[in-house]
């Protein structure tokens, strides 16, 4: 099959590769890849170039649509967001559309961020499906974002793309129920998962945590995450256990009290900041000695969708603290392949960090060992490209007839 994948982000982006979208897209293109299939990456970029990444033919897009940027400007930027939507789902489809007439593709799919399928859906004579990575009214919500006009357009934006797919899918079992509840049918798609081999660089890891025992947490340090819940246990946690370190590691975002949340974070713990290691963005080669050395990654989010930073870290036999009703529980189970807590409680999150760190090392090993079969044998790429590919045929089928 020739397979169109667009998407807002990629791994050849320099301030994307750390997403979890840019990780689940290549891991599965590059599985693809390997069973015969002929893909191409389209990925909104700063720059419109078209090469080679790990022999996948990547085309970069840029958004630079004059009607939307000056429909922006005659409405004095109040609908900033809901035209920088459509500018990204025009320019998308556009150079789709040119490289479909030099070389069809079999089918398309997008993904659900910014609605950046809206023109794709429907245009084309080839199904055109949707794997659901987030969700507006979810990402508004636990990240404390105004429902102003701008924001409520948007929604419709996404609703309706969403709406316009011949087919709609989410990695998780949580976001699928969601979307099935609001009437836009939802299948679940595991996404497939193998831990790269890549040359490791320890120089961060031996610069700032070596010979350190740490907690991990890594991904967006924000709201959404549950990072200003996790500050509010730490000053109990290094109270209680003074050679415990937290190291942060990704996208340092907007917290309480006009700070960025790692600001917030040093200022609750003040009297152990120098504790506190925030190591800014970090590409696999540099992250992957830091997992691999930690002792506990913590990921307290208040909703998720079955993450990527979970998935690394039970991969390679991680003890997660996860919480319940965000999508850890579709791959944790409490006490076997992980640690379970409640989400938006500090203290269940104390609790729970404090039973990490009490667990026997052959308990902790035990735990581990768990998670990685279950990635191993749940997320394994053979099985999971499989039933993918039996998803694609039967829509090129459905579609065709």
């Amino acid at each position: 099959m020739r397979i169109a994948f667009v998407t807002t982000e990629y791994m050849c982006e320099k301030s994307e590769f750390d997403g979890g979208l840019s990780n689940y897209l290549y891991r599965q293109s590059k599985s693809l890849v390997k069973r015969g299939h002929d893909i191409e990456i389209f990925t909104l970029s700063d720059n419109s170039e078209t090469f080679k990444h790990d022999d996948i033919l990547t085309h970069q897009v840029r958004n630079n649509s004059k009607l939307f940027l000056t429909l922006s400007k005659i409405t004095r930027y109040k609908l900033k967001r809901v035209f920088r939507f459509l500018s990204i789902a025009l320019c998308l489809s556009n150079f789709l559309k040119k490289r479909h007439i030099i070389k069809p593709f079999d089918i398309i799919q997008v993904c659900s961020c910014f609605g950046c399928g809206l023109f794709i859906t429907k245009q084309f004579n080839i199904p055109v499906l949707t794997r659901v990575s987030s969700y507006e009214p979810l990402l508004r919500k636990y990240y404390r974002v105004k429902l102003n006009l701008d924001q409520k357009l948007c929604e419709l934006i996404e609703k309706f793309a969403l709406k316009r797919s011949c087919a709609v899918f989410a990695p998780s079992n949580l976001l699928a129920n969601i979307l099935n509840n609001i009437n836009i049918k939802t299948d679940v798609m595991r996404p497939p998962f193998t831990l790269e081999h890549i040359a490791l660089d320890e120089n961060v890891f031996q610069k700032h945590l070596f010979g350190k025992n740490y907690l991990l947490f890594y991904g967006a340090i924000g709201y959404l995450k549950g990072c200003a819940v996790l500050a509010d246990c730490l000053p109990e946690i290094f109270a209680k256990y003074p050679d415990i370190h937290l190291a942060l590691i990704g996208k340092n975002l907007q917290g309480p009290e006009g700070l960025n949340m790692v600001e917030y974070i040093q200022k609750i713990s003040s009297k152990y900041v120098d504790r506190i290691h925030y190591l800014g963005i970090l590409d696999h080669s540099k992250l992957y000695p830091i997992l691999e050395n930690s002792h506990t990654v913590v990921l307290p989010s208040l909703i998720d969708n079955l993450p990527n930073t979970m998935i690394e870290s039970m991969a390679m036999g991680k003890v997660v603290i996860g919480t319940r009703g965000t999508s850890f529980e579709e791959l944790i189970e409490d006490g076997r392949t992980g640690l379970l807590v409640e989400k938006e409680n500090s203290k269940a999150l104390f609790d729970a960090i404090d039973r990490a760190l009490n667990l026997s090392e052959e308990k902790r090993k035990e735990i581990g060992l768990n998670a990685k079969s279950l990635i191993n044998l749940e997320l394994n790429p053979e099985i999971i490209c499989k039933k993918l590919e039996n998803y694609y045929e039967n829509l090129i089928t459905k579609y065709s007839s």
